[in-house]
């Protein structure tokens, strides 16, 4: 799941952070394990660890604990993913969150949760979260084996993160429950309490999905059509391909696509006005029918 680490087998907890006000915030990790923190601007995809990507740090802290610092805006949506330094390692932690206003931490839900221990306490600018480490499961790989049944559903698959919520239904019943929620446009099935159906809204495509280990998962989205206008056949303004990062740099719109002709194993990309200008190279096999729109004008995708 880390950032640069081609294994997985780390057990991971995001948690969504919340702020009411600007500045400097600090992330102090306690533990008796070596912990790794991350911290991300939503949406966290385990499949693309470097994407969205603020800051990530092993052992500033205290006895081999992370400690992030950042400046932060209320603007932004924010994930803590909390792992370790070593592979297959769980264990109780504390995090502490130091900045001008308190923080809110809740659970951020890719995968069920089963919390074993947990408590929480809240100070004028802290916010401190016990919980066990490794009970959001392990990070799935790309989903590049998983095979799609009638085009738009698969077993043993995760969507990651964007739940909107969650219903106790039967498996082949959670597809229909999404197609009849308003701005519903995947979702993921597990046999969590018995059947759960995860709900989940935002723009995504097959790419964003996440081989699982559990072969009773089951994950889909709707079929939307998509209005992309592209421009000499091969980039459009307003879209974006999600997922399948490589990694990004800082560049002006008109030279990412050359970026990315240049750049080993890079068949396609996404541009924004991140950082003043980032460029987003990705990797595998895509058609400009993956692409999706975005409400962002300034965003550019293209394939080479």
């Amino acid at each position: 799941m880390r950032p640069k680490q081609e294994a997985y087998r780390f057990y991971f907890l995001p948690i969504h952070v919340k702020i009411s006000s600007s500045g400097i915030y600090t992330f102090l990790c306690e533990s008796g394990i070596d912990t790794y923190g991350c911290l991300y601007n939503e949406p966290f995809h385990p499949s693309s660890p470097s994407s969205k990507l603020i800051v990530t740090d092993d052992e500033s802290g205290s006895k081999q604990n992370f400690k992030l610092v950042a400046n932060l805006t209320t603007t932004e949506s924010l994930i803590l993913v909390v792992t370790t330094h070593n592979a297959r390692q769980t264990g109780p932690f504390k995090v502490t969150v130091y900045g001008p206003e308190k923080a809110i931490l809740t659970p951020y839900v890719t995968i069920p949760l089963t919390t074993t221990s947990t408590s929480t306490t809240t100070s004028t600018s802290t916010i401190t979260s016990v919980t066990k480490l490794g009970v959001g499961g392990s990070a799935g790989k790309n989903g590049s084996n998983i095979q799609w049944e009638g085009n738009n559903w698969a077993m043993s698959c995760n969507f990651p993160g964007n739940d909107m919520f969650n219903v106790q239904i039967r498996g082949e019943d959670c597809g229909g429950r999404c197609a009849q929620t308003s701005n519903c446009t995947h979702f993921t099935w597990t046999t969590y309490l018995g059947g759960t159906c995860w709900l989940k809204s935002g723009a995504v495509s097959k790419n964003d999905a996440t081989e699982s280990s559990d072969l009773s998962m089951v994950c889909g989205l709707m079929e939307v059509s998509s209005s992309v206008l592209w421009i000499e056949n091969n980039w459009a303004m307003s879209c974006d391909f999600p997922g399948n990062d490589m990694f990004n740099v800082q560049s002006r719109g008109e030279d990412c696509g050359g970026r990315c002709a240049q750049t080993s194993n890079c068949t396609h990309f996404t541009w924004t006005t991140y950082l003043g200008g980032t460029c987003w190279l990705k990797s595998g096999a895509v058609s400009k029918n993956d692409a999706i729109e975005t409400s962002d004008l300034s965003m550019v995708c293209g394939v080479v």
